[in-house]
């Protein structure tokens, strides 16, 4: 699953830096491939982030918590059912670009993308509302309920994803393609002026042609790996009500894991499978002033500098924070020779809560200081290609200068925070002062010798 997460994150945000260049943004079907990069990144710091604390750190918060069960599980319908309807969309804008029909071409516009793209977002987290009502906590795990809505709700998964997606994408893709066909053998008259003359119709350009089949292969890999996820579905309610052995249920539980994961694997793939397809994407990359590495090294620091430290800041000091919790409740026998007793178990030593204490404040402030500087990095990529006004660059050189300060502030006050923050600190400081470092001052060592 960190791999997954690793490439995915890596795949999406490169994506989206292709797809927002000046020369492809205002493409409807890069519009739609777009915003399914954006929602794919998303679902991986969400949905799939949370699935590893859950099966890496066995972190069983959703098992418990009931508020956090309904929550994780509605952005997951949510963002996972995004980026496939912007798929389907954008297979809707290849057919009407390639339409022969001029009335049917005027569908193909940027605003009619925009509109949908906000529209689906606000569709599905409305339709979706049904899982923070009917998912439930029940025989220590996050699920619909069982009885009608699960049999509902599994048929309705299945639909929405199973067969409705892939069903549309291929007609869609087969309707674009027996377009394409047609307009290399179309002969429409070209009126100039009041002259009527014969001309050839073209078609589609050969940049829409690259889309078309960079959509036509994420459709192929998106039904290999998401078919088995509803299946599973429809399988598990069917068979609610069977006995099950252990073995039957070890192997169902790793079926179901397998069939999530592909579902993040199809979309962690989806960079590779633009990058294979298109040798248009491929140009994109390289079009940057700074070549394919500049947008390799800037997402490269985003996720070394911007995601990675402070989320795993964050995932062991909550952890931390829990087994402190832990200890404070939670009795082990004290043995005392070869007797046993009853003992309170007592934790960590107050020396180390110190240490967490001054740890967890310098990683508030190392969030706080040094997260300007790759979103800086980000953004003077993405908008690397577009015309800057003398201000607006002052303006850019200014942030870009405090957000490396703010980098060597961070470093400057770690002194500080650990003073403030424990009172061992300061303890240990005192001594330092009073019996290591004043009794070596040259005033002093001349009064003894006086003396």
């Amino acid at each position: 699953m960190g791999l997954i997460w690793f490439v995915g994150n890596f795949g999406s945000t490169i994506n989206c830096f292709i797809f927002y260049q000046p020369n492809l943004r205002k493409n409807p079907c890069v519009m739609y491939l777009l915003a399914s990069s954006a929602s794919q990144f998303l679902t991986f710091n969400f949905a799939l982030l949370t699935r590893m604390l859950h099966f890496g750190y066995n972190i069983q918060s959703l098992n418990i918590l009931l508020w956090y069960c309904k929550i994780r599980f509605y952005f997951f319908y949510i963002l996972v059912a995004i980026p496939r309807y912007y798929i389907i969309f954008a297979s809707v804008d290849r057919y009407f670009a390639s339409s022969p029909d001029i009335y049917w071409r005027q569908w193909s516009s940027s605003k009619i993308a925009m509109r949908l793209i906000i529209g689906s977002c606000l569709f599905w987290c409305l339709i979706y509302i049904q899982v923070i009502v009917f998912y439930q906590i029940q025989n220590d795990s996050c699920s619909y309920r069982n009885g009608v809505y699960g049999i509902i709700f599994s048929v309705y998964i299945l639909i929405e994803s199973g067969i409705l997606p892939p069903l549309m994408m291929l007609i869609f893709g087969f309707l674009t393609l027996n377009n394409i066909r047609k307009s290399k053998r179309t002969i429409r008259p070209l009126i100039v002026g009041d002259v009527v003359r014969s001309g050839q119709f073209t078609g589609m350009s050969r940049k829409d042609l690259q889309f078309s089949k960079m959509l036509f292969n994420q459709i192929c890999l998106w039904i290999i790996l998401n078919i088995p996820n509803p299946c599973y579905l429809l399988y598990r309610t069917i068979t609610m009500y069977d006995r099950k052995s252990s073995l039957r249920a070890t192997v169902e539980s790793f079926i179901s894991n397998m069939s999530y994961l592909l579902i993040y694997l199809e979309f962690s793939l989806t960079f590779f499978v633009y990058t294979l397809s298109s040798s248009l994407f491929r140009r994109g990359g390289c079009s940057y002033r700074n070549g394919v590495y500049g947008i390799i090294f800037s997402v490269y620091i985003s996720i070394e500098s911007g995601i990675l430290p402070p989320l795993m800041m964050l995932i062991f000091g909550f952890l931390t924070l829990n087994n402190i919790r832990k200890s404070k409740r939670t009795t082990r026998p004290l043995t005392v020779g070869d007797v046993v007793r009853p003992g309170q178990f007592t934790g960590m030593s107050r020396k180390d809560l110190q240490f967490s204490k001054m740890l967890f404040n310098q990683i508030c402030l190392w969030i706080i200081l040094n997260i300007p500087n790759p979103c800086y990095l980000l953004y003077r990529t993405i908008t690397m290609h577009d015309r800057k006004s003398s201000f607006s660059a002052t303006v850019e050189s200014f942030i870009s200068n405090m957000s490396y300060l703010f980098i060597y502030l961070e470093f400057s006050l770690t002194f500080f925070v650990y003073t403030l923050s424990s009172s061992l600190f300061r303890h240990e400081f005192n001594r330092l002062i009073r019996h290591k470092i004043l009794p070596r001052l040259p005033s002093n060592t001349t009064l003894r010798n006086n003396t």
